[in-house]
This record gives C-alpha cells, sequence and structure tokens, in this order.
C-alpha cells in the first residue's frame, strides 16, 4: 500500500519550518523524526478544523515512499474521508489526487499550528519563516502540550 515516489510540496514559506523541526541544533533537539510526520500531524490539523488551502508556491519538501505505513493510513483515512473517493486502489493518478488533497490539508494545518503554537517563535525572512530557537525557547513543550490537548479532545 505503499506511495511511491510522488514529490510530496508543500509552500515554500513553511519549508523552513518542516526542516528545523526535524533538525537536532546545539540550542534544540530534534521535534519530529521525519518530514512525514509534520505533514501527517497538519494534514490530520487541517481536516479536523476543516481547512484545506491551496498551497502558495508549492515546494518539493520529499517523496512519498518515506510516509511511515502509520502516515499513509492516516493520510488516506483523512483524504477518503474528506472526499468519500477510493485511494486504496493503487493508480498512479489516484495517488498523485491523494497527495495533492493531503498537501491541501497539510498547508491549512500548517497555518493552524502556527497561529495557535508557532507564531511566538517565528520570524519572518523575506517570504518565508524561521523558527527561532534560543535557550529561553520552549519551542518543543508548547508544540507537544498542543498536540496532547489536541489528542484529548475529540479527535476528529
Amino acid at each position: 500500500m505503499t506511495i511511491n515516489n510522488i514529490r510530496v510540496k508543500v509552500s515554500k514559506k513553511y519549508s523552513n519550518i518542516y526542516k528545523e523541526l526535524i533538525s537536532e541544533q546545539v540550542l534544540h533537539s530534534k521535534i519530529f523524526d521525519s518530514h512525514g510526520d509534520i505533514f501527517t500531524l497538519c494534514c490530520a490539523l487541517g481536516y479536523k478544523y476543516n481547512e484545506c488551502k491551496p498551497l502558495e508556491k508549492g515546494e518539493p519538501l520529499f517523496f512519498s515512499h518515506y510516509f511511515t505505513k502509520e502516515n499513509e493510513v492516516a493520510i488516506r483515512a483523512i483524504v477518503v474521508a474528506a472526499t468519500d473517493k477510493n485511494y486504496m486502489i493503487l493508480e498512479e493518478e489516484k495517488e498523485k489526487e491523494l497527495i495533492s488533497i493531503a498537501e491541501q490539508y497539510a498547508e491549512g494545518g500548517m497555518q493552524i499550528l502556527i497561529k495557535n503554537v508557532l507564531s511566538p517563535f517565528l520570524l519572518e525572512n523575506d517570504e518565508d519563516y524561521v523558527l527561532s530557537f534560543n535557550k529561553d525557547s520552549y519551542v518543543e513543550k508548547e508544540l507537544l502540550s498542543f498536540i496532547y490537548n489536541e489528542y484529548t479532545k475529540a479527535p476528529f
């Protein structure tokens, strides 16, 4: 059931956020293991809050075959629930459509994540955002607290 070799895109202005959340630096630990984990979280948030937004200047970030089985199941379930179409059949055109819909929910979900958690930690640099980590920054704590609170509410 693996989605093979489709480039997953995010808005250019959010690509640094994705990259920084999986990197390990002196001032912060790695918060997520992969871009797929962040993307799936954003996709779920977008679906939960009915925020399906078109990408602004979409930029390829990773290949779909890097999704874990859990990521893929969650993304398929979200897209099937949102569209009432069967995306379990492995046809290339359906797979591209599945990813495209998921990208739009992830776009909306990233906007929710920024609004509710990340905005105090963001710097706007030209046309994109950069997370600001410093010794007094609690990005990890705030993000995990938000995820936990979302998890304990009704899931969808």
